[in-house]
């Protein structure tokens, strides 16, 4: 795999997508796309940690439950390589447990699947 990081006049706008649920994070990542930021799909956390290196996104968003692991345990590692990256979770299993995990370990939201507008954009 080429490791080159990839620059360009986008870098402020990319969203690392991370989710096991190829649907639901294709159908995110064509929103944001048309919402003019340019979204990258990762579906495990190995692929996460490799494309982040690559592209260099500015916000991560982070499915709780990544298959066997956690994206919660994701943020570690992404902040990391890059401490002005910006990690929210999503999860259709909210707990007040685990949103407390993940603002321990650095995430900046917690959103509860399904994702809206309001929740997203905040209109």
């Amino acid at each position: 795999m080429d490791t080159t990081l990839v620059e360009d006049a986008q870098t402020d706008k990319r969203v690392l997508i991370v989710d096991d649920d190829q649907d639901f994070a294709d159908s995110l990542a064509d929103i944001l796309d048309l919402s003019g930021y340019e979204a990258i799909v990762a579906s495990t956390a190995g692929e996460a940690e490799a494309l982040a290196e690559r592209y260099a996104p500015k916000v991560a968003l982070l499915d709780v439950r990544l298959g066997p692991g956690s994206g919660i345990d994701l943020i570690p590692a992404l902040t990391a390589r890059d401490s002005g990256i910006i990690c929210v979770m999503m999860t259709a299993y909210a707990t007040m447990d685990t949103a407390i995990e993940a603002m321990q370990k650095g995430a900046y939201d917690y959103m509860r699947k399904p994702l809206t507008r309001r929740t997203c954009w905040g209109r």
